[in-house]
């Protein structure tokens, strides 16, 4: 059975995220050009996770727990690792944005509006909020409008744009050159995800190693930590 080539996406994904993890613990974000990279992860994860999660999966319920558990299980590691005790990890940020799909699971073009005005004010909310996500609300609706653009037909076409604005939103800090920097990376992320999702070839290694990221998310970081210290 042929299917898109997120092999790729999800190597690139990794080496990705690996280095803007050793910008962030041990180098202390003192690398533009790591973070630069490190812009391209979260686009990447959360593109494959909602392709797998409307394709690839059974029972939605239990890909939602599972992100959950393993959410749970890496919490205490982020917490020691990153040191940021009021801020919940990527696991949380991608399970949430996957539910909200489930909860405004219709095609009419209404809920689109509907549901995106919610997370937009939750959004607006996050920054009085005591307890935050790893990429904020802003991940969430990035990761809602990926499964969005995946389930509706070509001819809701309007989900593809919104997804795009959603990347760019995502990596806007401010107005400086350095924000521009890394909307410019996330975008050519998401260009990346479009030429590979137009390549098909065996999906072997996404069914082998499937439990690849989960793992690979904890582990790093303990790893990281260790050579910072």
């Amino acid at each position: 059975m042929k299917r898109p080539n997120l092999d790729l996406l999800k190597i690139i994904a990794i080496i990705s995220m690996t280095i803007d993890h050793v910008n962030r613990i041990i180098f202390h974000y003192n690398y533009v050009w790591m973070v630069v990279v490190g812009r391209w992860a979260f686009v990447l994860f959360g593109f494959i996770l909602a392709y797998n999660y409307v394709f690839h999966t059974k029972s939605k319920t239990k890909y939602l727990f599972r992100l959950l558990v393993f959410g749970i299980l890496s919490q205490p590691i982020f917490i020691y690792t990153i040191q940021e005790p009021l801020v919940l990890n990527i696991f949380f940020t991608l399970a949430l944005g996957l539910y909200m799909s489930q909860l405004f699971n219709s095609q009419k073009l209404n809920i689109l509006f509907i549901s995106t005005a919610v997370i937009i004010v939750l959004t607006s909310l996050d920054s009085f909020l005591p307890i935050h996500l790893d990429h904020g609300m802003k991940g969430v609706l990035m990761v809602y409008l990926a499964v969005r653009m995946l389930e509706l037909p070509s001819s809701h076409s309007l989900y593809i744009p919104l997804w795009i604005a959603s990347v760019a939103v995502l990596n806007f800090v401010d107005q400086s050159f350095q924000s521009l920097l890394y909307i410019l990376s996330s975008l050519f992320a998401a260009a990346f995800i479009w030429i590979s999702y137009r390549i098909y070839v065996n999906a072997f290694f996404i069914r082998r190693y499937k439990l690849l990221f989960y793992t690979y998310y904890p582990i790093h970081l303990l790893v990281l930590h260790y050579l910072a210290s």
